[in-house]
């Protein structure tokens, strides 16, 4: 699979796990929203790092996988989730 793809890829999965999580574990909490930051955090810091994520290597700006990519990837795929949740979202609405 590209790179690319699976980063895509474990971003949706992260977002579907966090979503179903958050809605039945922590939603009704007053700080629900920090912890849905801490666990998406730490979600996408394990993937990034276990997988060997790196998105300036999947879109060919430098020749093999660093930390410093994988960081990148990791922060991405935190604000990335969030994209994710609200195109879903939008996309419940309309159906």
């Amino acid at each position: 699979m590209d790179s690319l793809t699976l980063i895509l890829v474990m971003c949706t999965v992260m977002w579907y796990v966090i979503d179903n999580l958050k809605d039945n574990i922590w939603g009704g909490l007053a700080y629900s929203n920090y912890i849905t930051i801490g666990v998406s955090a730490v979600g996408s810091f394990a993937l990034s790092f276990g997988y060997s994520l790196d998105l300036l290597n999947a879109l060919g700006l430098v020749p093999q996988v660093s930390p410093l990519g994988q960081i990148i990837t990791a922060l991405a795929m935190m604000g990335g989730s969030a994209l994710v949740s609200e195109v879903v979202e939008k996309l419940r609405v309309k159906i």
